[in-house]
């Protein structure tokens, strides 16, 4: 700015003001100016240019949010945490199951990986599978008159 026989300038981070050119000098809002940090999560806090920790400005990230990276203004990006999804843990008497682990009762077997009853037998109440007597449930071939297999 000029002055009647010199010329005056502001340290960086500072501006003149527009009342008084040359001959006063203000804090510049970095944040409001500049919008240095990252627009979505991120925040800026407006600091004084001497300031140590944060010269200027500083960078932050809101909650549910984490920082990229970091440099002397604080965060330099922000990511949103994504929640994390509990994976389902086996204690230490758990194991992986297979038809074969939970196929029980008596004369059951795997079939394509279901528990089915065996050949020539039928479901009864519960896990078992009894044995279908053919002449004695209607059919004729193979049996005796006396509902016996031939």
């Amino acid at each position: 700015a000029d002055g009647m026989y010199f010329t005056c300038t502001c340290k960086d981070g500072y501006e003149t003001t527009e009342d008084r050119p040359g001959w006063d000098c203000v804090d510049v809002d970095e944040c409001l100016r500049l919008s240095p940090c990252d627009p979505v999560g991120g925040y800026c806090v407006d600091h004084d240019p001497t300031d140590v920790k944060f010269p200027k400005y500083e960078c932050g990230c809101d909650d549910g949010y984490t920082a990229t990276g970091t440099d002397i203004h604080g965060a330099t990006g922000c990511n949103k945490i994504e929640p994390v999804r509990a994976m389902p843990t086996m204690g230490p008497t758990m194991a992986p199951t297979t038809c074969a682990d939970t196929c029980t009762g008596d004369n059951r077997e795997c079939i394509n990986e279901e528990c089915e009853c065996k050949a020539g037998y039928f479901p009864l109440a519960g896990p078992n599978c009894v044995n279908e007597n053919e002449c004695q449930d209607g059919y004729p071939n193979g049996c005796d008159g006396s509902g016996a297999k031939l």
